[in-house]
């Protein structure tokens, strides 16, 4: 076992494994669920010995920072603003001697406003007003901090990516890109990170 998810639901399914070194050392990137059940981190393990793992949290969801409407509203009409960071591991580029992980960064920020029904029971609910989103893919590494992480291309939009490492130590990526959030029509792009 390389670490427990923290939940018995799988929201966020893409994981990624590389061999570095001499002696291919298994290195994991994943997503695992915080105590509070809602956010995620981003962590980073490489195997020390048999079944034993050392993990690293490259970044955390949830900054003190973050506006969410987690609370239902009380009544029709009523507005929320929201602005908040979601994280999503993407893949491991691995060289000789070293590892580079990739995750991406989801910005969402709006209006929420609230609705409510009677069904047997009234209920209300939030919907979106308006939403703008943005995005960083980013690069960590091993021991880095989330403020040195590298953004490598703005306005990537998935929750899982193929990446490769060419000899001359350039990162190439394909994924699919859905910039709507809502599955409909993604395109596959591609980025090549570290090269010209």
């Amino acid at each position: 076992m390389v670490a427990p998810l923290g939940s018995n639901v799988i929201e966020r399914q893409h994981h990624d494994l590389a061999l570095v070194g001499a002696e291919a050392t298994p290195w994991v990137l994943l997503a695992r669920k915080q105590a509070d059940q809602v956010h995620h981190d981003i962590v980073l393990a490489h195997r020390t010995g048999p079944a034993t793992w050392a993990l690293e949290t490259l970044a955390s969801e949830n900054s003190p920072a973050d506006k969410t409407c987690d609370e239902p509203p009380p009544q029709a009409g009523v507005t929320c603003d929201f602005d908040y960071r979601t994280y999503y591991p993407l893949a491991l580029a691995a060289g000789q001697d070293e590892v580079r992980a990739l995750y991406v960064a989801i910005r969402r920020q709006g209006t929420f406003v609230s609705a409510c029904e009677q069904n047997p029971l009234p209920f209300c609910y939030w919907n979106t007003q308006v939403e703008d989103r943005s995005s960083e893919l980013r690069v960590a590494w091993p021991g880095s901090q989330p403020d040195e992480h590298q953004v490598a291309a703005v306005d990537v939009f998935t929750d899982r990516a193929a990446a490769r490492l060419d000899t001359a130590g350039q990162i190439h990526l394909a994924f699919y890109d859905d910039p709507t959030g809502v599955g409909l029509d993604p395109v596959v792009r591609y980025v090549m990170i570290g090269g010209q």
